[in-house]
């Protein structure tokens, strides 16, 4: 690799100091190398330094494991990066100087190589300070070559026929399409021609790829679903890194929430769950975080659209669970931190009453609804058991109760709005009651919030005991009734 190196910077070296290659010198002199190779010669140029990418794949884990040659060869390369670049892209000077261009009639396109290096490029900090210090002029041309790739990526998502090959070169041009504009909104904060444009890729997406996120059939086939799926999830994971970053304005959150709305109306959006939530509790901390004097409406709206999305994020993971089993308990698991992560932040704005009952609020609905559902599916009296942990309730249940459980102030929260909830006497069931006994008994192993244990259990145990005289002893609900009393006597024993 470093005499590849050599060789080319000897070529670029030579080309900068005789600009016009087409004089040829015959003198005697002349190198070996001045006789044999320039950077005239574009497919050999372009064959050198793509072997540089095979042998740098090839013993890149074996440098990992060498730090010290790691380092130097990297700062090799790093270093000559930029000329490449110049050399090879730009147009060079002189009088008959053409377009140097890596590729030529006859020789075959690799496009694909080309997004090596960029990504490669992208992916370290000195080498993509380099690409950024490009005027935006400069780069324009990379923007709009990466852009072009989303027709090739519609193709494959509408025909289906497209080789793998080529699909996988689309959709990485446009991530790095995405990556790319992200980044230059960040060297260019004062307008946002940058955040247009990704919002413009995010109205691409709602239009043209939303309608692949549906169950495979005659018309939808499983690959088709699965780069649909690959496109949202890259492009709520860019949206979620541009809000992070804090780059993002009220605005793009507007439209970064109505496209989470979209995602969520999708036949299979439930997919993207975990992302979802994870991009739902940036718009929020970044809300709270740029709360500023005079915009207190504009946040309390904002906040109150993430609630409802949240409560749509809920009502999907039951009816997944209803409809799927065995895939909503795999979605119940995989959006487990992520949903720990979301509450961690809706607490922190508990000062928005009216926000932070609307999220909770929903999750003691869910819990309430999933809990007594079952109770009232066990048909034998046997199975009605007061639960020892997490892992003895239903799966939502248990993925919402455990993410709950994770922070003393999200289950402060939580007990809070359990306790106006009971205290409405909302509730008319036994099975809904004896739900939140449940509820109870895995708090109370936790060993802390006995005030607000008791407080609630004397509601509920006083609303439950109402139903003791329209309870027959032969009425399917009569075992419900007395596990729930013998769970609330346990709360209540000194």
């Amino acid at each position: 690799m470093l005499m590849i190196r050599k060789c080319l910077n000897a070529c670029i070296q030579k080309t900068g100091e005789n600009p016009d290659e087409s004089v040829c010198s015959n003198k005697e002199n002349n190198s070996v190398l001045e006789d044999v190779l320039s950077v005239k010669d574009t497919a050999v140029m372009a064959s050198l330094l793509e072997l540089v990418v095979i042998l740098w794949q090839s013993v890149q884990k074996s440098l990992q494991l060498n730090q010290e040659a790691l380092q130097y060869t990297t700062a090799k390369f790093a270093s000559v990066l930029p000329e490449y670049l110049r050399v090879f892209q730009v147009e060079t000077s002189g009088s008959g100087s053409q377009r140097v261009q890596f590729i030529e009639t006859g020789v075959e396109a690799k496009p694909e190589l080309g997004l090596d290096y960029m990504e490669y490029m992208m992916l370290r900090r000195h080498t993509r300070d380099n690409v950024l210090s490009l005027s935006v002029d400069q780069i324009t041309p990379l923007l709009t070559a990466l852009a072009a790739w989303k027709a090739v990526l519609y193709s494959s998502l509408s025909e289906g026929e497209v080789s793998e090959t080529v699909t996988e070169t689309a959709f990485r041009a446009f991530g790095l399409h995405s990556r790319l504009t992200l980044h230059l909104q960040h060297i260019h904060p004062e307008g946002r021609n940058f955040l247009s444009t990704l919002e413009q890729s995010m109205d691409w997406v709602e239009k043209r790829v939303l309608p692949f996120l549906v169950a495979p059939g005659d018309s939808i086939s499983e690959q088709q679903l699965s780069l649909s799926r690959r496109i949202v999830e890259m492009c709520l994971h860019v949206y979620r890194d541009t809000i992070q970053v804090a780059l993002g304005d009220g605005d793009f959150s507007d439209h970064v929430l109505q496209f989470c709305s979209y995602v969520l109306l999708s036949e299979k959006g439930y997919l993207c769950v975990p992302v979802l939530l994870s991009l739902l509790t940036e718009v929020a901390q970044d809300s709270v975080s740029h709360d500023a004097e005079g915009q207190e409406e504009q946040l309390s709206v904002t906040l109150r659209i993430i609630a409802n999305i949240f409560q749509k994020i809920l009502e999907v993971m039951a009816h997944r669970l209803r409809r799927d089993k065995e895939e909503g308990q795999e979605l119940c698991c995989s959006s487990g931190d992520a949903l720990n992560n979301f509450l961690q932040v809706t607490q922190l704005v508990s000062e928005r009453s009216e926000v932070t009952t609307g999220i909770f609020s929903s999750l003691c609905a869910a819990i309430i609804i999933d809990i007594s559902r079952t109770l009232q599916k066990i048909s034998n009296p046997e199975h009605l058991t007061t639960p020892e942990s997490v892992r003895d309730l239903p799966p939502l249940s248990s993925t919402i109760m455990s993410a709950i459980l994770k922070s003393s102030a999200v289950t402060r929260c939580f007990l809070s709005e359990m306790s106006s909830t009971v205290d409405s006497e909302a509730i008319d069931s036994v099975s809904g009651l004896a739900a939140i006994a449940h509820v109870l008994a895995i708090v109370r192993k936790t060993e802390k919030f006995s005030a607000d244990l008791k407080g609630i259990s004397v509601s509920v145990h006083r609303q439950i005991l109402q139903h003791y005289g329209v309870t027959p002893p032969e009425s399917a609900h009569r075992p419900i009734y007395e596990t729930a009393v013998a769970a609330l006597n346990d709360l209540l024993m000194p």
